[in-house]
């Protein structure tokens, strides 16, 4: 990717894709509004009966041995809760988003002192779909 980069063109169409993601796909709003809410058809409906499986109750032990109960996957996947104890700290997946996009935008800015926005003349389809939902059971 370096080398890539090296290359004045290409760098400047990356940074224009890299913002228009970053505007438009990976952000907190878009991925909040991708989670959605329990029975909307979003993203957490599509992973909650997986997550749930691994226990026979809300704060029963799970059988793969994930340290979560099925209640503090549901606090922290779809309420966004931070989880703690021992020697971690879990954020909620839109703070981790957050962070991340915080800190994309903050090398970004730092890029576009020598490539302004929009240097490349590129254009984006502004539609990202969901991905496909599976057709197991």
């Amino acid at each position: 990717m370096q080398n890539l980069l090296q290359h004045d063109d290409f760098k400047q169409y990356y940074l224009d894709h890299l913002e228009h993601m970053l505007d438009n796909h990976f952000n907190p709003d878009r991925i909040d509004a991708l989670m959605g809410q329990e029975g909307d058809g979003g993203l957490w409906d599509r992973v909650r009966q997986a997550a749930y499986l691994e226990s026979d109750s809300p704060h029963g032990q799970p059988f793969t041995g994930r340290q979560f109960s099925n209640h503090r996957v549901y606090l922290n996947g779809l309420q966004q809760w931070e989880l703690h104890g021992g020697n971690y700290k879990i954020e909620g997946i839109i703070h981790y988003v957050r962070m991340r996009y915080d800190s994309a935008r903050k090398q970004l800015e730092q890029l576009r002192k020598d490539y302004p926005s929009g240097a490349s003349g590129a254009t984006f389809a502004d539609v990202m779909e969901m991905p496909p939902k599976s057709k197991l059971p």
